[in-house]
């Protein structure tokens, strides 16, 4: 999962740094028409950060945050009687 992850975020830095590219790059030239770089950069960010993003997201064996804590605070608490306050000796 974490593995996944980073890869997207290594893509969205990629994607980021291509928009720049080409806002500095058309700038920097007068360029008024469309060019590809555009279409790298939105391709980059959509398609790539929202793809692994949603694949590390649902891989099988991997569990959100929240699960683990439950779970940890689940098997560290005690366990009572129903009907017995916490932590009453009988």
């Amino acid at each position: 999962m974490r593995k996944i992850l980073n890869t997207a975020h290594v893509y969205m830095i990629v994607g980021l740094v291509s928009g720049l590219y080409y806002r500095e790059l058309t700038k920097a030239k007068d360029f008024e028409g469309d060019t590809q770089l555009a279409v790298v950069h939105t391709h980059v960010l959509d398609l790539q950060v929202l793809f692994f993003i949603t694949v590390g997201k649902r891989l099988p064996g991997t569990s959100r945050p929240q699960d683990a804590e439950v779970t940890r605070s689940e098997a560290a608490a005690p366990s009572a009687s129903p009907g017995s306050p916490a932590g009453a000796d009988s």
